[in-house]
């Protein structure tokens, strides 16, 4: 099995502290997505889980 990042982060575009509009998908594919990948690890972002269950329970697999 490949080595993995599972990456919990919120997704969307959401108010930050001082109201600014943080777009969250944009920070995760434009930053974190391939950073994570140029260091060689499969990146696996937890709002993408396309089975039925409790996010808290992959969470804490991962």
């Amino acid at each position: 099995m490949k080595l993995h990042a599972f990456v919990a982060m919120p997704f969307g575009k959401k108010p930050g502290p001082d109201g600014t509009i943080i777009d969250f998908n944009e920070i995760y594919n434009t930053l974190l997505k391939p950073a994570i990948e140029a260091a060689g690890l499969k990146v696996f972002r937890a709002d993408f889980e396309q089975r039925a269950g409790d996010i808290k329970t992959d969470m804490f697999q991962e």
